[in-house]
């Protein structure tokens, strides 16, 4: 059975990535029903920590993962390490004596506890004894709500984690109320405002990523651009030399770098660390979200046959957040950067016949999301079977993830 783990970042007051709620999905639905839900989320649970492993799905962040009742009093969790694991129960677990039971157990050999969608009722004092976060559905309360939660659990010491925050505003409001974690889609989705200016040193990035884009790539001129930012230039070095990219001899300056790694390879490199720069203001994560949807769409363009076009489907991956970054809308981006017009398309929401990189992107994103039902779709569209999304899908993942912590983006 071919198994996706969807993951969605848990962001601090700084807004650096402290966990992932781990999304499990099966080949077999998009969906668990009452009959197979303990055994596919057994499944999911040992591919992630024994087969593909903590260290590619997590980094060094906080697993948060999603119990339903019967492996909960079961205390099959208990096998993962407590260090890494939070113990998520679901909003649906009836605190019943058993629930309770393995919930103080699990206290007690070192795991953390943290509620779901949490809803005061009449025996949840039973489980935020035990709690160590409360996780508040900001898209299913009121702002009142929001506030006389964070102001009675938040003084006794529990974490209170805003779910569902889907812009700054409600990130702010969270904050101004006590909240200390924030999960939802709200740093991929900023506030743009037309006439907003690009500082200066944001302009000279953009150049380079323009310059990247001729056919004809002047090393000269590159170097150049690069040598105008100290930041950059100190990035550039830092990718070439990780693991990612697997030289035999350290490179020491931006020349040698370009002649090393030679014209497709120095077009990469150079876009990831730019990208890095822009990501200053913003959560990190972004970085690693951006890596690894180019690498996942390279690498889906390549094994759909598009073997002429895989650097176009990495710039497409890479770029998808460039309007985050910049605070700009994507299209005059895209537009100043020279980059097709198929690929703005693809991202923003294009999913006509003609345009196979739509139907490339959209696979991406189902694989970020654990969407078995669209990844089956778009995979069999393209030709690809689900054990190869898979395989691709960890590739990218591990890649972004060794990248970004040689670098020193995160961790």
């Amino acid at each position: 059975m071919q198994l996706f783990v969807g993951r969605q970042p848990i962001l601090d007051c700084a807004l650096r990535t402290y966990g992932y709620e781990l999304l499990f999905r099966s080949s077999e639905t998009n969906r668990f029903d009452a009959t197979n839900a303990d055994t596919a989320t057994a499944a999911v649970i040992s591919n992630t920590f024994l087969s593909v492993g903590a260290a590619t799905i997590l980094g060094e962040c906080k697993g948060f993962v999603n119990l339903p009742r019967q492996l909960l009093a079961d205390e099959v969790i208990a096998v993962l390490p407590h260090e890494t694991v939070v113990v998520e129960i679901l909003e649906d677990v009836i605190p019943d004596a058993e629930v309770v039971r393995a919930c103080r157990s699990l206290k007690n050999a070192g795991f953390l506890i943290a509620l779901d969608d949490f809803v005061r009722g009449p025996q949840s004092y039973l489980l935020t004894e035990l709690a160590d976060f409360i996780k508040v559905d900001f898209r299913a309360t009121t702002r009142h709500q929001r506030k006389a939660l964070a102001n009675e659990y938040g003084s006794r010491g529990i974490h209170m984690l805003a779910e569902k925050v889907e812009s700054q505003e409600e990130y702010e409001e969270a904050r101004s109320f006590g909240y200390s974690y924030f999960q939802g889609y709200f740093f991929a989705k900023p506030q743009v405002i037309s006439a907003q200016e690009v500082p200066a040193t944001k302009l000279n990035q953009l150049r380079v990523l323009r310059e990247l884009q001729h056919a004809d790539l002047d090393f000269r001129r590159l170097e150049d651009l690069v040598r105008l930012d100290l930041s950059l230039a100190q990035q550039v070095l830092r990718y070439v030399n990780s693991a990612a990219f697997a030289l035999n001899q350290p490179v020491r300056s931006i020349n040698q770098a370009l002649v090393v790694l030679g014209d497709q390879r120095i077009r990469k490199l150079v876009a990831i660390a730019v990208m890095a720069g822009l990501v200053s203001n913003h959560p990190p994560e972004l970085v690693w979200i951006s890596l690894a949807r180019a690498r996942l769409c390279e690498s889906i363009a390549r094994q759909s046959g598009l073997l002429d076009r895989e650097q176009d489907g990495f710039l497409m991956g890479l770029f998808s957040l460039l309007d985050v970054m910049i605070g700009r809308p994507l299209a005059g981006l895209f537009q100043e950067l020279g980059m097709p017009a198929e690929m703005l398309a693809a991202i923003t929401g294009d999913l006509s016949s003609a345009n196979i990189f739509a139907r490339v992107y959209k696979l991406c994103l189902a694989c970020e999301a654990g969407n078995m039902l669209e990844i089956e779709g778009h995979g069999k569209a393209l030709g690809l079977t689900l054990d190869t999304i898979s395989e691709l899908t960890v590739d990218a993942m591990t890649w972004s993830e060794l990248l970004c912590r040689e670098s020193g983006v995160r961790h």
